[in-house]
């Protein structure tokens, strides 16, 4: 089986119409001689595409939001002339400069493909996707654009969004496309300018040419009534007798007021107000804990737009302190259990920690009480002596305190009075 070779650029008499018509049906009859037979069958589109284009991809994957992912055709300027690709999948394929001239292209899939300065002239696009496609400086002379799809592509405008203006919505106008050669006709039925509802408003535009048939594509138009800057719930954290000032952003036409639903939720110590024309939550907390509020935007516009606040406060910061203000003197006997608590107070909450373990006397372990929580020297020591260490309480809060503590192990009793005066 071989395959015309497509690569093949056109003699000056193509650039006439009617010896393009006569091209156009020489290469509709192309065949391809198949081996043993004797019978003759038509070039496919992916014969075709494979033999034109630098690199054809036959099961193609087009992302736009990741461009690293795409898997697309590289057919930039393929003498495709009079072709015959109806239905092929041509999404994201770089179509720039081909020569698709008389090309059938019925029901193909041109999503997102650059056709910039393609030859599409006398090409049949009816019915063929090309939603995102780019067709700036493409050549559309009596190219049949009948119910093609061209929603997102180069000939329709892009989403439009305005403030609302008043109750009955917004003034919203568009810069119309520039349109490739040949498209004479581009209406929509909506036009730019005029008032639109608070609500999305679908448009839709009609894209032809001197040829029968057009294709449309949509876009939509969004008038908004106040909103938020901030767009999901916000978290605030601050401390006891600390300033804390937060502003917030709303828009709209006019300009929305901003207000706290309920201002007894706000912390103890804490305002809202727009004394400078900035809705602003200051002031300096006096209560720990965790406050939730809800704002609201209002213009007059539309229903008014909510955002709810929670703001932790945490208690005012304290340096740790050990109970004991003196260092401790505890005394413990060899065999016999012994069990001393230490306190230390602080926010947040101080880890207390034994400096140096090996100094602690044999048998005795320094931990925070698995059950209680409170830092626990116990234990049963083992050897008499006279064992001094030292504990630090750190919360991160100035420098962590120290205590020194001395434990005097003596030995066990090794008999009675009565032993002694041979009784």
């Amino acid at each position: 089986m071989t395959t015309p070779d497509l690569r093949r650029r056109p003699d000056r008499t193509h650039r006439t119409r009617a010896a393009g018509a006569f091209g156009a049906a020489v290469l509709a009859a192309a065949t391809i001689a198949t081996v043993g037979t004797g019978t003759a069958a038509a070039a496919t589109a992916a014969e075709i595409l494979t033999a034109a284009c630098t690199h054809y991809e036959p099961d193609p994957v087009w992302n736009p939001g990741n461009p690293a992912l795409n898997r697309v055709s590289d057919c930039h300027g393929a003498y495709l002339f009079g072709a015959d690709l109806a239905g092929a999948n041509l999404a994201g394929a770089n179509l720039n400069s081909a020569n698709l001239f008389v090309a059938s292209l019925n029901g193909a899939n041109l999503t997102g493909a650059n056709l910039t300065g393609a030859i599409l002239t006398y090409a049949n696009l009816t019915f063929a996707n090309l939603n995102d496609a780019n067709l700036n400086s493409a050549n559309l002379n009596d190219t049949d654009l009948t119910s093609a799809n061209l929603t997102g592509s180069s000939v329709i405008p892009g989403n439009v969004s305005a403030p609302a203006t008043s109750v009955d919505g917004a003034t919203a106008t568009w810069t119309a496309p520039t349109l490739p050669i040949g498209v004479t006709v581009n209406s929509c039925d909506h036009t730019s300018g005029t008032q639109f509802p608070i609500a999305p408003t679908l448009v839709t535009c009609t894209v032809g040419n001197d040829r029968a048939g057009t294709g449309t594509g949509t876009f939509t138009v969004t008038t908004q009534a106040p909103l938020f800057a901030d767009t999901t719930p916000v978290a605030l954290t601050g401390t006891v007798g600390t300033v804390l000032t937060r502003t917030f952003t709303a828009t709209g036409t006019p300009n929305p007021t901003v207000t706290v639903v309920d201002p007894t939720q706000l912390p103890p110590g804490m305002t809202f107000r727009n004394a400078t024309g900035v809705p602003t939550l200051s002031g300096t907390p006096t209560a720990a804990g965790s406050y939730t509020f809800t704002l609201t935007a209002d213009n007059g516009v539309g229903t008014p737009k909510t955002l709810d606040v929670t703001m932790t406060v945490a208690p005012t910061p304290v340096a740790p302190v050990f109970a004991d203000t003196t260092p401790v003197a505890l005394t413990g006997t060899v065999g016999t259990v012994l069990t001393r608590t230490f306190t230390a107070t602080g926010t947040p909450n101080p880890t207390v920690t034994v400096v140096d373990p090996t100094q602690l006397p044999p048998g005795m372990t320094f931990a925070n009480d698995p059950v209680t929580g409170v830092p626990t020297l116990s234990g049963t020591p083992t050897a008499a002596g006279s064992y001094t260490f030292t504990l630090t309480a750190d919360n991160g809060v100035g420098a962590p305190v120290s205590l020194t503590t001395t434990v005097t192990v003596e030995a066990p009793a090794t008999g009675s009075l009565g032993s002694l005066f041979g009784s």
